[in-house]
């Protein structure tokens, strides 16, 4: 049985710098701004983290719609453990920005992955705003040997 240390430590916390123009249902959210990276388990490139050990982990996603005057803007973004839905997050506006946000605690054994997914789209101008006013985050909390 292979021992992993108590004090491993695993947690990122990344943003966008701006805001997408051309998501569509099915994609993952690449939150490029990455500030904290411990463990080097995100990865910017494709917005996937990978659970380094077997143990309980808490996400975050936050999301502001992208303002729009009179045209009614609509995204869903759905958490993702390897292919099953953890948690759904909605954000929707008019006349002004809207942000939403989401939390998951699960389990992840070594190896899962990790995503936020695009699931509806009001249209395309439903798209998430930038500023830093997007992300997603999560840690590792306990390792479960």
């Amino acid at each position: 049985m292979l021992y992993i240390p108590e004090n491993t430590v695993s947690a990122f916390y990344a943003t966008l710098q701006y805001n997408y123009k051309s998501l569509a249902k099915g994609d993952i959210i690449q939150f490029h701004n990455v500030q904290t990276n411990i463990g080097d388990d995100y990865d910017r490139s494709t917005g996937v983290y990978k659970a380094p050990v077997h143990g309980l982990y808490t996400f975050q996603l936050f999301l502001m719609t992208d303002f729009s005057r009179h045209n009614h803007r609509e995204i869903q973004v759905r958490i993702y453990v390897n292919d099953s839905v953890t948690s759904t997050l909605m954000a929707e506006n008019t006349d002004f920005y809207d942000q939403s946000s989401v939390t998951s605690l699960v389990e992840l054994n070594s190896g899962d992955v990790v995503k936020c997914k695009v699931n509806h789209l009001l249209n395309s101008q439903s798209q998430p705003h930038g500023n830093l006013f997007t992300g997603f985050s999560g840690h590792l909390i306990k390792v479960f040997n």
